[in-house]
Formats: structure tokens, sequence, C-alpha cells
């Protein structure tokens, strides 16, 4: 059990460190491909993903969010407008756990301007969403649950 424990937080650190360096090599060029990624765009996309009836296309709008967010320029996140921030933190209460894994990822990217959101992570943390019946594609592997504690610690300052 401790060797598939290690194993699920190797896989959770390798894959928020290779967020990081991802969207820290692309990030130029994700501003070329994406130039319409700013503030009303995330607010936009997020009030899609609280209005879409299909799981399905639910959790891909919030894996799109949450890669938008890993491609804007640190400078870009660290002022992001406080609306979209709390629009992303309202996720956190969705009842689909992929949308949390994808919020709380997005909330850690954003970091310390994000830290007026603690208070709706440490909820998500203690109140998680129910279990989801059979993988879909787009699903994480693991839940929320697994990663808030991450975006916590990002948003306080501590990579």
């Amino acid at each position: 059990m401790k060797s598939l424990w290690t194993l699920h937080t190797f896989a959770l650190v390798f894959t928020f460190a290779s967020v990081t360096i991802v969207s820290a090599a692309g990030a130029n060029e994700a501003d070329q491909i994406h130039p319409a990624v700013n503030a009303q765009y995330l607010y936009d996309l997020v009030r899609q993903i609280q209005q879409n009836a299909d799981r399905q296309k639910r959790t891909a709008l919030a894996r799109e969010l949450r890669l938008d967010v890993d491609n804007m320029p640190p400078s870009m996140r660290g002022t992001l407008d406080l609306r979209v921030i709390n629009a992303i933190a309202e996720l956190l209460r969705d009842d689909n756990d992929s949308i949390r894994f994808y919020a709380a990822i997005a909330l850690g990217r954003i970091g310390p301007r994000a830290r007026s959101t603690l208070p709706a992570l440490s909820y998500a943390l203690a109140h998680p969403a129910p279990p989801i019946p059979g993988p879909l594609p787009l699903e994480p592997e693991y839940g929320s649950s697994a990663v808030i504690p991450m975006s916590i610690k990002k948003i306080n300052g501590n990579p």
C-alpha cells in the first residue's frame, strides 16, 4: 500500500512539475496561439462550465480553463481580475470532481493572487465530491483532494 501511495504522490508531483516546465517554456508561443485569452474570456469560460449540462463537455471546458491559465505569462496570472479568480473558485463546489480538480490546479497556478480562494479550497478538501462511476475521456486519474493541498501551498508562495 505504501509503494502505491509513493507512486501516486510521484505522479502528482510529476504532473505539477511538467505543467510548470511546459508553461514556462511555451509562454511566448502560447501568447501567439491564444491571443484572445484574457480575463473576460476566462470568466465566460467558467460560466460555460457552470451552464453546460453535458458532463464530458464540462470536463473538457474545465481542462481548457486549466490549460489557458497555464499558458498565461506569470505577469498576467499575477494581476488577474479577482472576479475571474472568484468565478474559478466557485467551481470548487461543483459535484463533478473533475471540474474541482482542474479548478484547483488553475488556482494553484495563479498563485498568491488567488489567496482569497483559500477558504473555498479548504471547503472543497473537507467536502469531497461524490465519486464518479466509470472513467470518461479527459477525466483525471486521481481526484481533486490529491491536488488541492499542492494548490494551497502554491497560493501561499511555496512551490
